[in-house]
């Protein structure tokens, strides 16, 4: 179905600029144009759009990036600093911080996660199980179990696995200094076979009862804060709740070079991109402009939006 109006186009809900508009890749003059759109499009109607400030060199690079049909380096060797090996460490660590909190908004939206588990452990006062190596071993042979299904074990019958089983996992540690998993998935789980693979992952029965088990595997549901009482979530929001605890894991985390502080499942789905040049000249011009492309894209009242405290990025998400 497409609807063409004086403010764009809608095709199947997905909403498209009108002439005035220049898509990056099409190969058009950049020298008019200060504010860059990025638009991403994930499952279940969600979106995000991000506004950034281009200044007048960068301008040039990108239109020798595009003539070279490659990427070109936005900053100078004048523009870098020189740092001492303490600063690089920082700037790497924040570096890292930032790609993997990206990777976790992007993964959750991706699936569509609407349900969040909270996999823990039992561990005597005093013995909190805090080994970051035993926690990625643990998590590793559980969703091996949930994607091979389990044998009979006592009255409990045999269990076929997930193949398909999506997720986006991340460990928090805690104040007492004990790790646990909060995991996003897709959709209503059978909790019990669930339960019956983390008690086997972790070396007792998948039938252990009470004292005997060494963990617990519950569903967590959103409080009012992230948007109801139900145990479905947004995935907007789920993916916000998810990675406020990634730089607290990662400050305590000790581990080899290029080991993940999340895991997520097997998955093609990625957002679709496009980008556009506004019309925007000033600030203000490009938050709303930025904001009517958000409303376009979500459909919806519901959103977060930041902005930049320099006045050269804008971001909304919902």
């Amino acid at each position: 179905m497409q609807n063409c109006t004086p403010n764009g186009t809608v095709v199947n809900g997905v909403w498209y600029p009108p002439p005035g508009y220049r898509n990056v890749s099409d190969g058009q003059e950049w020298v008019d144009k200060a504010y860059l759109c990025t638009i991403r499009r994930f499952a279940k109607g969600q979106a995000e759009v991000m506004t950034r400030r281009i200044e007048p060199l960068t301008y040039k690079r990108y239109a020798e990036s595009a003539a070279c049909g490659g990427l070109i380096s936005l900053r100078t060797k004048k523009d870098r600093q020189v740092l001492s090996d303490e600063q690089k460490a920082q700037e790497s660590f924040l570096a890292s911080v930032r790609r993997s909190k990206k990777a976790v908004r992007f993964g959750v939206k991706a699936i569509g996660a609407d349900h969040l588990l909270t996999l823990t452990y039992r561990s005597p006062e005093g013995q909190e199980m805090s080994d970051f190596e035993r926690l990625k071993a643990d998590w590793k042979e559980f969703c091996r179990l949930v994607r091979k299904g389990l044998p009979a074990c006592g009255d409990l019958p045999a269990r076929a696995g997930l193949n398909e089983w999506r997720f986006v996992a991340i460990p928090e540690f805690q104040d007492n200094g004990a790790y646990h998993l909060h995991v996003a998935i897709v959709g209503r789980q059978d909790i019990n076979f669930l339960r019956r693979c983390w008690y086997k992952a972790l070396g007792a029965s998948q039938d252990a009862k009470g004292a005997d088990t060494p963990g617990q595997v519950d569903v967590k549901g959103p409080s009012k804060r992230w948007g109801s009482r139900t145990q479905n979530w947004k995935p907007s929001n789920l993916s916000s709740y998810m990675v406020k605890y990634l730089h607290k894991t990662f400050e305590h985390t000790v581990h080899a070079k290029g080991s993940k502080r999340y895991w997520a499942g097997r998955t093609n789905e990625k957002p679709e991109v496009v980008k556009y040049w506004l019309k925007a000249q000033e600030y203000v011009d490009a938050v709303i402009e930025t904001h009517m492309l958000f409303r376009h894209e979500v459909m919806e009242s519901e959103g977060k939006m930041w902005a930049s405290s320099g006045y050269d990025a804008i971001w909304f998400s919902g």
